[in-house]
């Protein structure tokens, strides 16, 4: 029965990306492909995925798909529900307020359930384990495509930056917002570590070697009220995330 779920609800994808794939879309698109089976990712997903013309790039955790989102530019992500170290849904949620990726979720569910699940989380398409290479690289096409064929990641992280030593955050295009000393220390260790996380051992250590009274319980209220303040004034999100089990990361792509 599932499988004629999914056959009946792809069929109008796979005759649109078809004959996109026959028109000649020949340049190679990026995909980030995060899942935590290594031979699935590794032996199946990537040797199929640039067999069919990607550029696939394979990661095992949320913080490693984060990093590669950091550095590097994809139109696509391949999604995972069970990531080590933080739930695939919850990371789709992440992706589609934050960016504009084509993403494309694997789930262990059998469909309706899972499926749905993942369409309210924000993947575009689901497949439920496992996927037929094939079936999967026609429907990626179809993204890229409707993405117009470039990268499709929203820049929100370009151009944040620290100013006036420090003591000001500047967002893209918007007015700089002052920052309490909690707050400064804090930005100044991601900003200085803006592609890696950054250990919330690494941050109280600065804060109560600058701040003699400073509570250490009180780190995730001062990043939740820098979070609140820096939307509230310029009305973007801070590309700041929690890490589960390890710390922050501040998510910033460089400029070109």
């Amino acid at each position: 029965m599932s499988d004629d779920i999914d056959a009946a609800w792809m069929r109008p994808c796979l005759g649109v990306a078809r004959l996109i794939e026959d028109k000649g879309g020949k340049t190679p698109i990026g995909v980030v492909v995060a899942d935590h089976d290594a031979r699935l990712r590794e032996e199946e997903l990537l040797p199929g995925l640039a067999a069919h013309g990607f550029e696939p790039v394979g990661v095992g955790s949320a913080a490693a798909l984060y990093r590669s989102l950091v550095g590097d530019r994809y139109d696509l992500v391949v999604l995972g529900a069970n990531l080590p170290d933080e739930n695939g849904l919850a990371v789709a949620r992440h992706l589609r307020r934050h960016s504009s990726l084509g993403i494309a979720m694997l789930l262990e569910l059998p469909p309706p359930r899972g499926h749905q699940e993942a369409l309210q989380a924000g993947a575009d398409v689901c497949f439920a384990k496992p996927v037929e290479t094939e079936t999967l690289a026609i429907s990626l096409r179809h993204l890229a495509a409707r993405a117009g064929g470039v990268a499709a990641r929203a820049r929100s992280g370009i151009d944040w930056s620290l100013k006036a030593d420090g003591w000001q955050l500047a967002a893209p295009g918007r007015r700089a917002l002052a920052l309490s000393m909690p707050e400064r220390i804090i930005l100044k260790r991601l900003f200085a570590m803006r592609q890696a996380p950054v250990p919330r051992a690494a941050l109280l250590a600065d804060l109560l070697a600058a701040l003699d009274e400073f509570d250490p319980a009180s780190l995730e209220r001062v990043v939740h009220r820098l979070r609140r303040r820096v939307l509230q004034r310029t009305g973007l999100p801070l590309p700041l995330e929690a890490i589960r089990g390890s710390g922050y990361m501040l998510v910033l792509e460089d400029a070109d």
